[in-house]
């Protein structure tokens, strides 16, 4: 039996029968189609063009969501307007906790850095230098203590500015050191002057010693101060008690002031013969009860020298046999001043 040479073309061929359920003289036209003309490319444009730009309906999903965009946008632009024109809080300095004895380990501490700013800024002798540093500074030459042996310095005066605790064992002190290079033949110009010198103090058991290396740094300025309050004055009372605080000047600067100071006041009196004072101005301030508030100008006499000083005083009115005076309870600078 011999193959066909070309595919079926689906038509039936005489002699053989149809396979089951198939449809013996199918319509071949059936399938296809009929034919229907293309459309204009000018249809097709103008079909394309309106529907580009036939308008949509937004649904209401869709304008929640914008709305909320909207909404969600001018509340971030007012947050940050809001930051850009608020002032900043200012971080609240770290606290440390200090021992309770404290208070006299600073004083050792502050003893100690100033001994060594002297010592650290005293350049003469190389050796002199390190044998300075070394009686508050262990090892200081391992250490390294920054001169180079170069010039030379004087200290003429130094105080504590101010002592900054760092924990419970270390602070560090400010120390302002005046210096000089006078008497340096190397100098081309002589200099005098303050200069701060900070110095790292470590607290042991045993004693206050230098923990590291000192650096130059500068000093703050003084702090402004006001004018003294000048008390509302109580012209009667202080009439009747201008002599009796006379009395009490002439006799604290002899050096006797609890002869005429109030019962139990403490209140210390320099050297005796050492100086004289005169009280020069004096006024009792207005008010109630068994206290006042005084102030008084004193001029101080030491050899040819004269001192003018301001005080403030409390009076307490004491009360004997033969009636009441009033007499000093307590007196400090008058540096009091009205509150803004």
């Amino acid at each position: 039996m011999s193959l066909p040479t070309t595919p079926p073309t689906g038509e039936r061929v005489e002699g053989i029968p149809a396979p089951p359920g198939w449809d013996i003289d199918p319509d071949p036209t059936e399938s296809i189609p009929p034919e229907t003309e293309p459309a204009s490319a000018a249809e097709t444009s103008v079909t394309s063009v309106s529907q580009l730009w036939e308008a949509a309906t937004p649904s209401r999903a869709s304008r929640i969501m914008r709305a909320v965009l909207v909404v969600s946008v001018a509340v971030l632009a007012l947050l940050g307007v809001v930051r850009l024109f608020a002032p900043r809080a200012t971080p609240e300095a770290a606290t440390v906790d200090l021992p309770q004895s404290w208070g006299a380990d600073r004083a050792a501490a502050a003893s100690v850095a100033d001994e060594a700013a002297r010592a650290y800024l005293t350049l003469r002798d190389r050796e002199d230098y390190q044998s300075g540093m070394s009686q508050t500074w262990a090892n200081p030459s391992a250490n390294g203590t920054g001169w180079d042996g170069s010039g030379s310095l004087s200290v003429l005066d130094s105080y504590i500015v101010r002592t900054t605790p760092v924990d419970a064992q270390h602070v560090d002190v400010l120390v302002a050191v005046h210096i000089t290079n006078e008497g340096d033949e190397k100098a081309k110009t002589t200099v005098s002057g303050w200069i701060g010198v900070m110095v790292p103090i470590v607290m042991s058991d045993a004693r206050a010693s230098v923990a590291g290396e000192p650096v130059l740094a500068g000093i703050p300025e003084p702090a402004q101060s006001t004018r003294a309050e000048r008390l509302d004055i109580d012209r009667e009372t202080t009439e009747a008690t201008r002599a009796d605080a006379a009395a009490f000047v002439r006799a604290w600067a002899a050096g006797d002031a609890a002869a005429l100071a109030a019962p139990g006041a403490q209140i210390d009196s320099p050297p005796a013969g050492l100086a004289t004072a005169t009280l020069d101005d004096w006024r009792v301030g207005v008010g109630e009860g068994q206290e006042r508030d005084a102030q008084a100008t004193i001029t101080w006499s030491i050899g040819a020298s004269k001192i003018t000083c301001h005080y403030r005083l409390t009076l307490t009115q004491v009360a004997s046999g033969q009636g009441s005076r009033w007499q000093v309870q307590h007196l400090t600078t008058d540096n009091k001043t009205k509150e803004q």
